[in-house]
């Protein structure tokens, strides 16, 4: 009996189970390859839309978790509606007309709207964008003041720890302005503003405990009037790293402050580097306040541009001619060149008390109390 021939595809490949031919080319191997990497991948991109989501209304809970905690924190919270978007990367969520005040009334904070984002495989770093205009409100000693913060460009980091504790938080500030009704002209004026705050896992109890750690830069600073001195209102850099230390309760500014001062709470400044009119000062010391609370403390200063520093106070009044002519020879003779190159620099002790600043003998800057 003559064999039957089996068929074939195009490639010629063929297998034979009893009676059946099938027939397997190249071209359906390559249709069931892609047919099983699209199910892989809806399966994958259901499965992240199903984390997102979750992910998303982990991070509503834990605003408004916050939110109804606040009063254990002696804070109000209030808000408008809240709104989740971003999908498919960042989790988002609008919050409008959030205002923020002390339950002792000491102070509020409010604006127009924030916006809290995050990464949905990392629910412990938030990205705050703030608007271009926030106010702030206090009583202060002389009544209330309202001011009004306003920047090109505003935002927040914040990262917490997995018990959902704050860890850090981080503020950028582009061309801020800071204003009051109270006053004519502006406060405080900026190029770029930037500070950083870390918490320790425990809140201090002991006046030696770290309260937090701080550093800022503050670039292109303008001083109000009121402050103007023989270096001028200009402030070209300002940068510091400090530690506060001892416990700090919540309630009106100048109650708190003056409480804290009394417990002996300090504030280490590690380094702090000021540029201001034809100083260069590098310095670093140990501060608190007085019983007026206004900056008390001794600090160590490498200062450059001496010279230039000595004839303004004499320009403005403050120092004779020939006085001024002593104190350049004088410190001269100790200033020291950089191995660098670079202005002669000396080391003299920079001093706060009595509402002023010292520059060694000198007087250079009036010190008014941080809340009246």
């Amino acid at each position: 009996m003559p064999a039957v021939p089996r068929k074939r595809g195009r490639s010629g490949d063929a297998t034979g189970k009893g009676d059946t031919t099938v027939v397997t080319t190249p071209r359906n191997r390559i249709r069931l390859s892609w047919l099983i990497a699209g199910l892989v991948c809806l399966a994958a991109a259901g499965g992240y839309s199903a984390y997102w989501y979750f992910a998303a209304g982990q991070m509503r809970d834990l605003v408004t978790r916050w939110i109804a905690d606040s009063g254990n924190a002696g804070l109000a919270v209030e808000h408008q509606a809240i709104e989740t978007q971003g999908f498919p990367t960042l989790i988002t969520l609008n919050v409008d007309r959030p205002a923020v005040a002390s339950t002792t009334g000491g102070w509020a904070w409010s604006a127009d709207r924030v916006s809290f984002s995050v990464k949905p495989w990392d629910l412990t770093l938030y990205r705050i964008e703030m608007p271009r205009r926030q106010f702030v409100e206090a009583k202060l000693n002389d009544g209330p003041w309202r001011f009004v913060l306003e920047s090109e460009d505003a935002f927040a980091l914040a990262a917490l720890r997995l018990g959902g504790a704050l860890e850090f938080a981080e503020l950028q500030l582009a061309e801020p302005v800071l204003t009051t009704d109270r006053a004519d002209s502006p406060l405080y004026s900026a190029r770029r503003l930037a500070a950083k705050i870390g918490l320790p896992e425990h809140a201090p109890a002991l006046h030696t405990d770290t309260l937090a750690d701080v550093s800022m830069v503050v670039e292109g600073l303008t001083l109000p009037a009121r402050l103007n001195g023989p270096l001028g209102t200009d402030v070209s850099r300002l940068r510091l790293d400090a530690a506060m230390r001892g416990p700090l309760e919540d309630g009106v500014p100048a109650t708190v402050l003056d409480d804290w001062r009394a417990k002996g709470g300090t504030v280490d400044l590690n380094w702090l580097h000021l540029a201001w009119g034809p100083v260069d000062l590098k310095s670093s010391g140990t501060l608190s306040l007085d019983e007026t609370l206004r900056p008390i403390g001794a600090l160590k200063a490498d200062i450059a541009g001496y010279a230039e520093v000595i004839e303004a106070f004499v320009g403005a009044g403050m120092i004779g001619e020939d006085t001024g002519r002593l104190f350049k020879t004088g410190l001269s003779l100790i200033a020291k060149k950089p191995p660098d190159g670079g202005p002669s620099v000396i080391s003299v002790p920079l001093t706060a008390q009595d509402g002023n600043l010292f520059l060694g003998p000198f007087k250079i800057a009036e010190l008014p109390p941080l809340v009246e």
